[in-house]
């Protein structure tokens, strides 16, 4: 059975304009109907790749870091991790951590945080995707930072980040 809809206020549609078209329901339909998600497809066009990262010695140190422009707003579809290691560090279980700070506050939130395994002398290249439950939106001014929380024993080890973004105006 249809259900009835909330009758708008007098005078507010013809105020608006929003019946120049046509009439406006007065009820739900009594059929479902299916709906279809069409951002994606238009935001396809705008998709960008970036990575930040380089070489780490330190437990703790910055690797490095990206932040959003003045005059955008970032959609991060996906992120991942990459490490190239040097022969002598294949032994090393290597923790990695993706953290984001608002441009608003002076704290940053852990969105990833992962420790890659030890892996073969002839497998030194190791990569691992991150799973966004939704979205992640950055608004201007606000920073994604690799950190890693391992201490190499020779040079020649680094770590990146890659980020798949759709950047919009603010």
């Amino acid at each position: 059975m249809s259900s009835p809809l909330q009758k708008a206020p007098d005078g507010l549609l013809g105020a608006l304009d929003l019946k120049t078209l046509g009439r406006s329901p007065s009820q739900f339909p009594d059929a479902l109907q299916a709906v279809f998600e069409a951002q994606e497809f238009y935001l396809l066009g705008l998709r960008r790749i970036t990575s930040i990262g380089g070489a780490f010695a330190a437990i703790g140190a910055t690797i490095g870091g990206i932040t959003v422009p003045q005059n955008e707003v970032w959609r991060v579809n996906a992120i991942a991790i990459a490490v190239t290691r040097a022969a002598a560090d294949a032994a090393l279980n290597i923790e990695v951590q993706v953290a984001l700070r608002r441009a608003s506050t002076t704290g940053s939130l852990a969105i990833f945080s992962n420790v890659l395994p030890a892996v073969a002398a002839t497998d030194l290249l190791q990569g691992r995707g991150i799973v966004l439950p939704e979205q992640l939106w950055m608004g201007p001014g606000d920073l994604l930072r690799l950190t890693c929380n391992t201490t190499i024993t020779v040079a020649g080890s680094n770590l990146n980040v890659i980020i798949d973004y759709n950047p919009m105006q603010a």
